[in-house]
């Protein structure tokens, strides 16, 4: 994990990090506050923000991506991103290094489609556990 960490980026991979550990907070939150039965047709509202910040995430995931993509085609392509020292380096691209750098930009990507995953189990799970709740209430 750490190893992938590392390869996909710190910056694109730490906030979605960040966000993952959001999600899970907000998921104990509300747990926690379904457990003592405080309001539970607002908590059954409010388990929306689950889903709604994985998507988020998931977003995330695919922005940096594409700004991946666009680093890797400034380097192949030779734009203004390119030092001058380093379009000498970059004449002869191999198809190797393309390859790995697109290998490294999915990372992100499939990090952030399994935090969404995880965060729609989460929004179901807390769901059907509200939805238990309010029919034992009755």
């Amino acid at each position: 994990m750490k190893d992938l960490l590392y390869k996909g980026s710190f910056g694109g991979i730490g906030i979605l990090s960040i966000l993952f550990l959001v999600i899970v907070i907000w998921s104990i939150y509300l747990l926690i506050m379904i457990i003592i039965r405080k309001d539970l047709q607002r908590l059954l509202l409010k388990i929306n923000t689950i889903k709604s910040i994985g998507f988020f995430t998931f977003i995330m995931s695919i922005l940096w991506q594409l700004i991946d993509f666009y680093q890797i085609l400034a380097i192949v392509s030779k734009t203004k991103y390119a030092s001058p020292d380093h379009i000498s380096e970059t004449e002869n691209i191999s198809l190797s290094f393309v390859t790995g750098g697109l290998k490294v930009t999915t990372i992100g990507i499939i990090y952030g489609l399994i935090i969404y995953i995880i965060s729609i189990l989460l929004w179901i799970a807390l769901g059907l556990i509200i939805e238990h709740k309010l029919n034992s209430n009755s």
